[in-house]
């Protein structure tokens, strides 16, 4: 069994302070079982100022995380604050590590990474993995298909950092106090661990029905759609780089192999410095593309269903939930909406974090009842402990 301990601080200029109300809310001495690992969200403002190494070099155990651009955590809800989670267990062993850097060889970096963190586990096989992906040019999906294959289809959970940034400058993964823009951190959990998974993500009738083709793209770089660059296809529907990111990022793009699976839905991160698409997962060639939409009611009306089904795991122990960036940004001015749902309708009575995510990486289940990790857009997605 797992048990989660939860703890925050607004505290972001005195490492000493920050440090110091972290470990009052933990109270480790009383809290903590044989084995332990820690995850941390927060803005990127901690970093900066010292806190995430300062808190880092405090705790006793390996810490793992990335940026945000909001967090919450066990009913607190609020601006510019950091959360810390600790996962303990008598029963479940933790074995974490990082990539290094993956601006070189990524896919050797991952599959290393992999092996590393499986020596460190009683088992050749995790019960479950955590990730925390920096935005790589690669794809989201590109990169969990390596994971997937190195880890031979043990359930994966986790997400892509993000920032508050248009041009997600800011975002850093963490991995024992060293916060980096191209490595990614790893978790992998042996032993009594059975966790559930959940998502929701755009109603099918918020996706229209005229469709274009994608006639050129490399892996999530996308080219030209019907042959027009992808700048004028974009001016067609009335979205361009003249918007703003935060504006073009609320828009769901739908992506159809029609080959049978289920159509990928995919967030733009940017306009590349040559008119092409950055996409936060692939964008194959032949397949038609869609836009759909996401309104604030929308983003509330999934949340409130996420809870609903929480609530129905009894024997819960705690929850680890990332939301897709672009459900934040479909909230407007409103902007603690969504964290909200959680506070009022759990608070404290079931340990939680949130972080808002640049890509969900979460597992669905077949018919079989069988795990399939997946990489997701425009969702919001909670792993149950």
């Amino acid at each position: 069994m797992i048990k989660m301990l939860t703890a925050y601080t607004y505290e972001r200029n005195d490492p000493e302070l920050a440090v110091s109300e972290v470990l009052e809310q933990l109270n480790l001495d009383s809290t903590r079982l044989k084995n332990s690992v820690g995850i941390i969200h927060c803005f990127s403002d901690f970093l900066y100022s010292g806190v995430i190494d300062a808190l880092c070099a405090s705790l006793p155990f390996n810490v793992v995380g990335c940026t945000g651009l909001d967090v919450s955590i066990s009913g607190e809800v609020g601006p510019m604050m950091l959360c810390v989670s600790v996962l303990t267990s008598d029963d479940v062993q933790f074995s974490a590590t990082t990539t290094g850097s993956l601006s070189g060889n990524c896919e050797e970096s991952l599959r290393q990474a992999c092996r590393t963190a499986l020596r460190g586990l009683p088992s050749d096989s995790p019960d479950l993995t955590l990730v925390f992906s920096p935005l790589l040019r690669h794809g989201g999906d590109w990169i969990l298909g390596i994971l997937d294959q190195e880890l031979r289809g043990t359930p994966i959970f986790g997400t892509v950092a993000s920032d508050a940034n248009e041009d997600f400058l800011d975002t850093f993964t963490i991995y024992n106090g060293i916060c980096n823009q191209d490595s990614m951190s790893i978790v992998m959990m042996s032993g009594a661990v059975k966790p559930r998974f959940i998502g929701m993500s755009i109603r099918k009738e918020k996706i229209q029905k005229q469709k274009a083709i994608i006639t050129k793209s490399e892996k999530n770089i996308l080219h030209t759609v019907n042959d027009l660059p992808f700048l004028t296809y974009m001016e067609t529907l009335g979205v361009t780089e003249g918007n703003g990111l935060a504006g073009i990022s609320a828009v769901p793009f739908i992506a159809d192999c029609l080959d049978g699976t289920e159509p990928l839905v995919r967030s733009i991160y940017t306009i590349t410095a040559d008119g092409h698409g950055f996409f936060a997962g692939s964008m194959p060639e032949g397949a038609t593309l869609a836009i759909g939409s996401l309104d604030y009611e929308d983003v509330l009306a999934t949340a409130r269903k996420i809870v609903e089904k929480a609530k129905k795991n009894d024997d819960a122990n705690g929850m680890i939930i990332y939301s897709c960036i672009s459900r934040a940004y479909a909230l407007g001015a409103d902007f603690d909406a969504e964290l909200r749902i959680f506070r009022d309708a759990i608070g404290k009575k079931l340990p939680y974090t949130i972080c808002y995510s640049a890509g969900e990486i979460c597992p669905q289940y077949k018919s079989n009842g069988r795990t399939s990790n997946c990489f997701h857009n425009f969702t919001i997605m909670a792993c149950i402990l």
